[in-house]
């Protein structure tokens, strides 16, 4: 179960920062705009703990980032959270044959070339 959460990791990052831009649109459409620093902050705010080295980062930055260098800095967190998932599931099943004496499958070898 956990391997397809992380599975979906990216998408639902991708989903999640949607959400934030229509809400502000949202917000914008109703006469009250938010500063780029709000939506930055809004944004980091709903992250889930393992985004914390990323949202120090951009809160310890002394440079002021754009709303398009956040959502890429977390959106490339996500896709290498989900690629490391990939490849410690691959590295597992490797693990788990060679510690049952039973030979690698092919598949499994070709995916970790």
């Amino acid at each position: 179960m956990e391997n397809s959460n992380i599975a979906n990791t990216s998408q639902l990052v991708n989903k999640y920062i949607l959400q934030i831009h229509a809400l502000a649109n949202a917000l914008a459409s109703a006469g009250s705009t938010i500063s780029k620093q709000e939506h930055v902050s809004t944004i980091l705010a709903g992250l889930c703990s393992k985004y914390d080295v990323s949202v120090t980062t951009i809160k310890t930055s002394s440079n002021s980032h754009s709303i398009p260098k956040v959502e890429k800095h977390i959106t490339t967190h996500a896709a290498r959270v989900e690629s490391n998932a990939k490849r410690l599931s691959v590295l597992s099943l490797q693990a788990h044959f060679a510690s049952t004496g039973l030979p690698i499958p092919f598949a499994t070898y070709l995916s970790s070339i």
